[in-house]
């Protein structure tokens, strides 16, 4: 994992800005958010979320694609679904994952922090 960087740019002009769950956020907005979103990089195969441990926010998928999956009786993993660039990949922000994300190719994805989801909320019904 290396972290990136976040700079102003790179929310409001990214190219997936139009599907991606933070697409109603008016770019002032986001463009205040946007120092605040940790970046970080994944190989292949790395995991991006753990299922289980505590949620510190959001973790939106800003480049690649991700395969979520959950536990299964015997110790076996369910594919619930895969994800593209915009979506969000972590569940609410109040309680511990109750998935795992894996990095199915070269990936980024953004860190909100749990104070910075609730700010966007009181701003962005």
């Amino acid at each position: 994992m290396v972290d990136l960087k976040a700079t102003e740019t790179e929310c409001c002009s990214c190219g997936c800005r139009s599907s991606c769950v933070l697409s109603a956020v008016e770019p002032e907005v986001l463009a205040g958010l946007a120092p605040r979103i940790q970046r970080v990089r994944f190989g292949r195969g790395e995991t991006i979320l753990h299922e289980g441990t505590p949620t510190t926010g959001w973790a939106i998928l800003c480049q690649g694609g991700a395969r979520l999956t959950a536990s299964a009786e015997q110790g076996k993993r369910v594919l619930l679904r895969f994800c593209s660039p915009g979506e969000l990949v972590s569940g609410s922000p109040l309680v511990a994952h109750v998935l795992s994300a894996t990095a199915v190719v070269p990936s980024v994805a953004g860190f909100i922090g749990r104070e910075t989801v609730g700010e966007l909320g009181r701003r962005c019904p």
